[in-house]
């Protein structure tokens, strides 16, 4: 006769092993359920870097099919199709210039040679049947776009700055543009030569070139002149302060009444200010951080570094150690494994003081941002990719050849399974493909 209490705990185990099984039962039939949706194509990869392009705002991605867009929800609907591509990559984000930002598709028509706004919520274009030839969207939700018109009326394109739903911000004068393209005409060509001379529309500030002095200063939505043109170059505002470069090459800070607050002493490029902590760069190429009164309040002891956020920043000493989350005093809050990686946005040591876009100054790092707002963030480790959360946990082992957008429980992946074939979708913090990318056979 079995000891009672030996049955007892035989039973336990049996019905443990049971509910066990039942368990995975459930798992697998609800990660079939899950993992049913299947879409017809592939995401965009960056073959160069081995990146993801395609991008995952929240709720809406896209994949890359018989050439073209098309983009879905989260689900697996489908919402718009057959988007024609405009083969260009900004090679150093890994960035595709075709954007989805809070429901409005930047989408190139390839009949027109131009590009237009598409609601993705009301499946319509915004803005009437405008064509632009260039359309730039900011870190900050503005944009600024060149809009084509009939050559009817007499011009040819208006220059604007849009607001998050598209509204004018202001519009640049005529007579402006047609100056600048007569001092230097070969200037507003290229779209990075745009994004430098233009900007940004920030706190109601506009930088404004001036083509004759070649000079930068700022004006108001109105265009008025509200400070005037006295420097080689500026940034945008941020908390009422904004970069300017003097004739020295010497950069310092304004504010915006156009009073200098910190003087031009700074070699290196520094960055705008976020959570009142600016970035700067050492002569011998380490950032540190500085607040609106001009004080080192982190030291300059760091080959990478992001722009704060949410009085977070992430930081490395070098490319050999750990990457730290710091507070806005510095001090550290999390030492991530040494051996896990993310992408910086550029290295110290490389760091180019000329020529960079606008929007570099006020990028906020992805990572960073998912480890803030969610809790968790992606990491690579022996360039594979994998969930971290803010306390160095492993969420989601390194199994992936990449991951992108972590977004409130889901991303962007790729991974390559047992018979040596990729599997592309949007995956769960679990690793279950919530909606499978994949190629027809024919």
């Amino acid at each position: 006769m079995l000891n009672p209490l030996k049955s007892y705990y035989m039973s336990q185990m049996v019905k443990q092993k049971l509910n066990t099984f039942v368990l995975l039962l459930v798992l697998s039939c609800s990660s079939n359920l899950v993992s049913q949706t299947k879409v017809d194509g592939l995401l965009s990869i960056n073959e160069f870097y081995g990146k993801v392009v395609s991008a995952f705002d929240g709720t809406y991605f896209w994949v890359k099919h018989n050439g073209k867009y098309d983009i879905y929800d989260k689900s697996g609907q489908q919402i718009q199709s057959g988007i024609p591509v405009k083969n260009q990559i900004d090679v150093r984000n890994y960035q595709n210039t075709f954007a989805v930002r809070n429901g409005i598709l930047i989408s190139y028509d390839s009949s027109k040679f131009g590009e237009r706004f598409i609601s993705l919520k009301e499946k319509k274009q915004l803005g009437g049947d405008h064509i632009y030839s260039t359309i730039i969207p900011y870190d900050n939700g503005t944009y600024f776009a060149i809009k084509e018109l009939d050559k009817q009326f007499g011009k040819m394109s208006e220059h604007l700055y849009l607001d998050e739903n598209l509204n004018v911000i202001y519009k640049i004068k005529e007579s402006h543009i047609k100056a600048i393209q007569e001092k230097s005409r070969s200037i507003l060509t290229s779209e990075d030569q745009k994004r430098r001379l233009f900007g940004s529309a920030n706190e109601g500030f506009i930088k404004h070139y001036d083509p004759t002095t070649k000079t930068f200063g700022f004006i108001n939505t109105k265009g008025e002149t509200v400070i005037p043109h006295a420097y080689k170059a500026v940034g945008d505002f941020s908390e009422g302060l904004a970069f300017f470069r003097n004739e020295e090459n010497l950069y310092g800070f304004i504010n915006n009444n156009g009073e200098t607050v910190i003087p031009a002493k700074y070699s290196k490029q520094p960055y705008s200010f976020f959570n009142d902590r600016a970035r700067v760069l050492s002569k011998d190429g380490y950032w540190g951080f500085i607040n609106g009164k001009d004080q080192l309040v982190i030291d300059a002891t760091y080959k990478f570094a992001t722009n704060f956020y949410k009085n977070h920043a992430l930081v490395r000493t070098d490319q050999f150690s750990s990457i730290l989350l710091i507070d806005t005093d510095g001090n550290v809050i999390h030492a991530f494994d040494k051996n896990l990686k993310i992408d910086f946005q550029e290295q110290a040591n490389i760091h180019q003081t000329l020529g960079l876009n606008a929007e570099y100054f006020t990028h906020i790092n992805p990572v960073l941002k998912q480890l803030v707002d969610f809790g968790k963030g992606i990491f690579t480790f022996k360039n594979k990719s994998g969930l971290v959360d803010s306390k160095g946990n492993v969420v989601l082992d390194f199994n992936y050849k990449s991951l992108k957008d972590y977004n409130n429980g889901l991303m962007l992946a790729i991974i390559t399974t047992e018979n040596n074939k990729e599997k592309h979708g949007l995956i769960n913090e679990q690793g279950t493909f919530v909606v499978t990318v994949g190629q027809s056979k024919f």
